[in-house]
């Protein structure tokens, strides 16, 4: 998961640092703010987020209601036509 996480922000910072070699400023200033917002995130989402996660008791694998009535069997089928007018 931490691969995934870090190939996609990479590319995506690549991506955007690729507009660094526009002759235009506007593009330039563009591409560097993409580019460093990207980097900040990915970092963010790789060191602060797992270190807050425990901190607000996130983290510790899903919470399932197990009286949800998405969980009772026959959810997500189609409701009976008993009452329907045709």
């Amino acid at each position: 998961m931490v691969l995934a996480v870090l190939i996609n922000g990479l590319s995506t910072s690549v991506g955007f640092g690729s507009l660094l070699i526009a002759d235009h400023r506007g593009i330039f200033g563009l591409g560097l703010l993409l580019t460093l917002g990207s980097l900040l995130i990915l970092f963010a989402s790789l060191v602060v987020v797992p270190v807050l996660l425990p901190l607000t008791g996130g983290g510790s694998g899903s919470q399932v209601d197990r009286e949800s009535p998405a969980l009772s069997p026959g959810a997500g089928t189609a409701p009976s036509r008993r009452g329907w007018s045709m």
